[in-house]
């Protein structure tokens, strides 16, 4: 007996995929294909090369790299502050010892380094959109 499954379904399969492999082709002739002359690499003309539009470099998002250190540093002194229960002690006492002068002078600096960063980050835009 063969060790080949010789169905009826299966030798329709075989049939199908010998008869795909039978497809003519047409050949084409080397003179129908080379009708138009091409130049080498070294021969194009320069001013083909020199017309491409440059493409602009992508920008340096300076307004998130700037943001990211900000809030990185905020987490950073937040676990500083809050990483041992003595220090968070502390700064529990020292949040309720502050006077409403003390307040506004936290606040009065808090809106300059913002205001201060906000400037910083316009400078490196101009100075972007310049170059």
């Amino acid at each position: 007996m063969s060790t080949e499954n010789t169905t009826p379904s299966n030798r329709r399969a075989k049939t199908k995929a010998m008869e795909a492999h039978d497809v003519p082709t047409e050949e084409l002739d080397d003179a129908e294909t080379s009708e138009a002359p091409t130049l080498p690499l070294e021969e194009q003309p320069a001013a083909q090369t020199a017309a491409e539009p440059r493409v602009p470099r992508p920008r340096i998002r300076w307004g998130a790299i700037v943001w990211g250190l900000l809030v990185g540093t905020v987490a950073v002194a937040t676990l500083a502050v809050t990483r041992t229960a003595t220090s968070r002690e502390d700064f529990a006492l020292w949040l309720t010892q502050l006077t409403p002068g003390g307040i506004w002078l936290i606040v009065v600096l808090a809106a300059g380094g913002v205001l201060l960063l906000l400037g910083l980050l316009a400078a490196i835009r101009r100075a972007q959109r310049a170059a």
